[in-house]
């Protein structure tokens, strides 16, 4: 069920919405925020993971970073 909120933005940052929804959800403004909202819980629940197990196992290193990118692009 969706539940409608009213936001306010200022006028050169609404046009960019219009702009945006235009671009990729059909204009459906709705559509692009919900996108943009899930896209940022998503990013900030990996930041939480990932700083979880560095408290557990110390601090991810840029070799391990560097092998961890060449494992996805694998």
């Amino acid at each position: 069920m969706a539940k409608k909120i009213s936001i306010s933005l200022p006028d050169p940052t609404a046009e960019q919405v219009r702009q945006l929804a235009e671009r990729g959800f059909e204009g459906n403004v709705s559509a692009l925020i919900a996108s943009l909202v899930d896209s940022e819980a998503r990013r900030a629940q990996s930041l939480d993971a990932v700083a979880e197990w560095e408290a557990e196992h110390g601090e991810i290193t840029p070799a391990e970073l560097t092998e961890a990118r060449a494992r996805w692009l694998a």
